[in-house]
């Protein structure tokens, strides 16, 4: 028994092992989730690395439009809270302000802000079950401003915190939920804040 037990031992033992073959090349496929309707932001790229103008880009990838200037110096509003409980603003900004007004205030305003908030101070606000907006000043309708030397204010909802440096926001009671949304200036605010893309890619 044990000399079979040994012979099997050494047979194993000098079978040879195999040498797995070293690959010369990988290769990798991948793809998205892009929805193939408007324009690719890397063939975008391309074409202004290949020295093309925006207008040819933009006519490349949107068929039967014609390209004008238009006037951007009106103001747009931007939805950025939808059906929500609670938020919360703060600034952590040095020297910043939040400043909240009754109701929606447009342009430059004399009214007084019925709440301010100084840097790192919290304000948070949730709908009661009446839907009263409730917090440290309650009601229906606010607009929120921020200032101070290159303020930025934090938006916060359930599962999500955005920082924002330009516009205002409107926060009011809408079908018993709390809407959000931020004004801003086409040219100067609502452009400038839009990253989708690296500024180190090339300009057209």
């Amino acid at each position: 028994m044990y000399k079979a037990l040994l012979l099997s031992l050494l047979t194993f033992t000098l079978i040879p092992i195999a040498q797995a073959e070293t690959p010369q090349s990988f290769s990798f496929t991948g793809a998205g989730y892009g929805h193939g309707v408007g324009m690719s932001q890397m063939g975008a790229r391309a074409h202004a690395l290949a020295g093309e103008s925006a207008t040819t880009i933009l006519n490349y990838y949107y068929k039967d439009v014609v390209i004008a200037p238009v006037v951007d110096t009106h103001t747009i509003r931007v939805n950025i809270g939808h059906l929500l409980r609670s938020v919360s603003f703060v600034s952590a900004t040095p020297e910043s302000l939040i400043q909240i007004y009754a109701g929606e205030v447009v342009g430059p305003t004399e009214l007084a802000p019925i709440a301010t908030f100084t840097s790192r101070q919290k304000a948070s606000f949730r709908l009661d079950a009446s839907g009263v907006i409730t917090g440290p000043v309650s009601g229906k309708s606010f607009t929120i401003r921020w200032t101070g030397p290159n303020a930025v204010i934090t938006f916060s909802q359930p599962g999500s915190a955005v920082k924002y440096r330009y516009g205002q926001m409107q926060m009011k009671v809408v079908k018993g939920a709390i809407e959000v949304t931020n004004s801003l200036s086409v040219h100067d605010e609502y452009l400038w804040g839009i990253s989708e893309m690296s500024s180190a890619w090339p300009t057209a």
